[in-house]
């Protein structure tokens, strides 16, 4: 899932995580997927190129990110379905 951090963003994408994974959709999340003290990108690069598709929480904050813009790049670059929501 890509998404922004913030305090509007963050709770919506846990509610959606939990919402999907209801559904029996197996969810990454970077707040629960990536070990303290390891390389972020490399773990997030890992989960994408792992994936089938991508949910992407998008939001003015997302579109002006560096991080979300290349999560996208990424995901596209590897071929997975693109969720825009």
């Amino acid at each position: 899932m890509s998404y922004p951090r913030g305090e509007e963003t963050t709770p919506f994408t846990k509610q959606l995580k939990a919402f999907l994974e209801a559904r029996g959709f197996a969810v990454w999340m970077d707040e629960e997927g990536i070990a303290g003290g390891a390389d972020f990108m490399s773990a997030i690069g890992a989960a994408i190129k792992a994936s089938r598709g991508i949910v992407a929480v998008i939001d003015t904050k997302f579109c002006g990110s560096t991080y979300c813009n290349d999560e996208l790049a990424m995901a596209k670059g590897n071929g997975l379905q693109l969720f825009p929501i």
